[in-house]
């Protein structure tokens, strides 16, 4: 199981996730849609045990940047 956690926040399950063959690598979609923005904590359970990465993941507002010459 791999998730995101912010305190005050519903936790964030991935919506796809895909392990490696060789069990070393873990890849996971998360939709974002509307979470709160700052450091969330990635909680990784590995057949009981947990590993907790405080604060290893940063949620930052998607802004458009136009740049226009003429």
């Amino acid at each position: 199981t791999i998730l995101l956690r912010k305190t005050g926040s519903t936790d964030i399950l991935p919506t796809n996730i895909n392990v490696d063959a060789n069990q070393k690598s873990v890849t996971a979609t998360f939709d974002l849609t509307g979470v709160a923005t700052g450091s969330w904590d990635l909680l990784l359970d590995s057949n009981g045990q947990v590993v907790t990465q405080i604060g290893g993941f940063i949620v930052s507002p998607w802004q458009a940047i136009l740049n226009f010459e003429s």
